[in-house]
Order: C-alpha cells, then sequence, then structure tokens
C-alpha cells in the first residue's frame, strides 16, 4: 500500500529561513518526485511510521540537504488533496533554520534538480500545493 494514494499520507514541510528570515530556500521538484514535478517547494517528505512529527523533520533536511536545525517550530497544518494525481496527503509544517556553519548540500539532485534562496518578492509563482501555504504566511510576515 502506497502512502498518499492508497489511504491518507502523512507528510512534513520545513520552511527553512536565512539568519535574518528575508529569504527561504526552496527546492525544484523534478521528475522523480511523488508528486508535482516541475514546482517549487520547502524541503519534507513522508512521516515514518513510530517516529514523531520533530523527528521526521529532522530526518528528511538531513536526507535531502545534509543540515541540522535550529529554532524548529510547528507552523501550520494543510491538506494536500491532488485530484489529478489521485493523492491526498495531510502536511505539517515546520519553519527554522540552518545551525550557523552548515553549509547545505543537494543530497537528491534526482529528485530536487535545483535548490535555491528566495527573498519575499522572488518567490516563484509554480509553488508545489502543499508549501504554497507556508511560503505566502512568511512572504506576509
Amino acid at each position: 500500500m502506497t502512502p498518499g494514494k492508497d489511504y491518507i499520507g502523512i507528510g512534513i514541510g520545513v520552511l527553512i529561513l536565512n539568519e535574518d528570515q528575508t529569504k527561504t530556500l526552496l527546492l525544484l521538484r523534478g521528475p522523480q518526485a511523488k508528486n508535482e514535478p516541475g514546482t517549487w517547494s520547502r524541503p519534507g517528505g513522508t512521516v515514518e511510521y513510530g517516529e514523531t512529527l520533530e523527528q521526521a523533520a529532522r530526518r528528511e533536511i538531513k536526507e535531502e540537504i545534509d543540515v541540522d536545525l535550529v529554532n524548529l517550530k510547528q507552523r501550520e497544518l494543510i491538506d494536500a488533496i491532488m485530484p489529478a494525481e489521485q493523492q491526498h496527503w495531510i502536511a505539517i509544517g515546520f519553519w527554522a533554520q540552518v545551525v550557523p556553519g552548515q553549509e547545505l548540500k543537494n543530497m537528491e539532485p534526482q529528485k530536487h534538480p535545483e535548490m535555491r534562496w528566495f527573498g519575499k518578492d522572488e518567490v516563484p509563482s509554480n509553488l508545489y500545493g502543499a508549501s504554497k501555504p507556508a511560503i505566502d504566511a512568511w512572504v506576509a510576515s
């Protein structure tokens, strides 16, 4: 059975902000992404059985960009219903920052061919559905 398709999947996303919170890190979803390829998203992924939401957030960030997080705070809960892809996810959103001095590394270039920092006035319009509410909230803050 596949999460998000055979039953509602639980995912997390982390809006990573730079030190002065003027930029956020977004990843371009490539052809091997589970859904919505060609959109920009915050990093994240599926919560695994037996792990807490915070553990999932920290693990996914380590797997995707090889950094640790500080100031991790849960912020939103999003229904991500994708009729075209026949998927339904509940996405728990966090905001955080990278431990000072750590450098980002794209650990999954086959899934995310590009990652980039964006200022509030530079956010692309083609955002991943489950990331859009968090990004919109940050832009409005």
